[in-house]
């Protein structure tokens, strides 16, 4: 029989199946060393100014629900800013 492409070592039903039921999405059967890998990996990554725009454009018009900003503001509290980096958010603020 023929493995699941996820890496989990389990054997599919079908021949022609890629994935056992749900190993496909979400990442809910990966261990937490193997999201941790993942999760590093895509730190740092650099996008091509054409990446950027796309990504820009496809979030513009997009309107956020209350419950959604205070989560971002709560995340956001307790951040320290280096003087280095307040002074560079005072400067482009300034243009």
């Amino acid at each position: 029989m023929k493995l699941c492409e996820c890496g989990c070592g389990q054997e599919v039903s079908k021949n022609n199946n890629k994935y056992l039921h749900g190993h496909n999405s979400k990442g809910k059967h990966l261990s937490e060393e193997h999201k941790n890998k993942i999760s590093e990996s895509k730190k740092n990554k650099c996008f091509s100014e054409k990446h950027k725009k796309k990504i820009s454009e496809s979030k513009k018009g997009k309107k956020l629900s209350e419950e959604h900003k205070k989560k971002i503001s709560n995340g956001r509290k307790g951040i320290i800013f280096s003087e280095e980096h307040k002074k560079k958010i005072s400067e482009s603020k300034k243009k």
